[in-house]
């Protein structure tokens, strides 16, 4: 028994390095060639209000906005200054940083790249932009990230009038040093800006006075994705004016839809929630929910 805990310890130090060699191979070649966009963390895109497919690569830098004016072909960007909410698990980024932070974990190339994007800055996190550009991987790198165990971070932001949100997947040794990046460009904004993912799944915190549960009887359309029957966890970050993006949870407390809706006022209030479809073949559409305290409308 204790010979097969070594070789399952021995085998994850492997998939480590690996990951390590094929992200120092490119920050070596980065550095020699001068282009900033060859460094950057490696991400799943899992969801979000951007066009984009669910299970596209991204690789996430963060460069000074005379940097990002150079690039072409972004997923999206978001200048630091305009983030709304950051989602987090926050005893990940602890672990995951403790990880990055020790030489011989496999995971220091990680602590390594956050260095690398800090001298990138300068003196000017506060002006970044955070940028999303599809990303390749060698057969070596792909290989590895199969392996490591992948954590969500949600990104919601706004441009002009417009909320958007994006909700990635980050591997196990990028994710504390990932998160530690995003904190220094937000500053003191930081305080207001980063949740626990704890504070809004059903079953591990009690409802919030911006939560609320739904039930759906029917497979019904939200926005380009789907719910099935069943109850739902409804959670949701303000955005300009009246739009909110809603984020709904299964049972099982995973994120399973993001959609944008707007708040009204409602003139008769419900004793509970009510939940108004528009029909449809095979499947209806979320049309709005009303609660006691306002209604939403989503889009749709």
């Amino acid at each position: 028994m204790r010979h097969m805990k070594n070789l399952a310890g021995q085998s994850l130090v492997l998939v480590m390095l690996l990951v390590s060699l094929s992200t120092l191979l490119v920050l070596g070649s980065a550095r020699s060639k001068g282009n900033f966009t060859k460094e950057g963390w490696i991400v799943g895109y899992q969801m979000g209000t951007i066009t984009a497919p669910s299970d596209i690569r991204l690789k996430l830098t963060v460069v000074d906005q005379e940097a990002k004016s150079k690039v072409a072909g972004l997923i999206f960007s978001i200048p630091s200054g305009n983030l709304a909410a950051v989602y987090i698990d926050e005893k990940e980024w602890r672990r995951s940083s403790l990880m990055a932070q020790m030489p011989r974990s496999g995971c220091h190339y990680a602590e390594l790249l956050f260095h690398d994007q800090m001298t990138s800055l300068a003196n000017t996190p506060a002006n970044s932009t955070i940028m999303a550009l599809p990303a390749s991987r060698n057969v070596a790198g792909a290989f590895s990230e199969s392996i490591l165990v992948h954590h969500p971070i949600a990104l919601f932001w706004h441009e002009g009038m417009t909320q958007e949100a994006a909700v990635v997947d980050v591997n196990e040794c990028e994710y504390g040093p990932l998160v530690a990046l995003l904190q220094i460009v937000s500053g003191a904004r930081w305080a207001d800006l980063e949740h626990d993912w704890s504070t809004v799944k059903p079953g591990h915190a009690p409802a919030q006075s911006n939560e609320f549960s739904i039930q759906i009887d029917r497979r019904t359309a939200v926005g380009t994705a789907f719910l099935n029957l069943g109850t739902y966890r409804v959670s949701w970050v303000d955005g300009p004016g009246s739009k909110k993006i809603l984020m709904f949870f299964d049972f099982k407390g995973r994120l399973a839809v993001l959609a944008r809706a707007h708040a009204t006022p409602v003139t008769n209030r419900p004793a509970g929630i009510l939940v108004h479809y528009t029909s449809g073949s095979p499947t209806a559409s979320l049309e709005r929910i009303e609660t006691p305290v306002f209604a939403l409308t989503l889009e749709n």
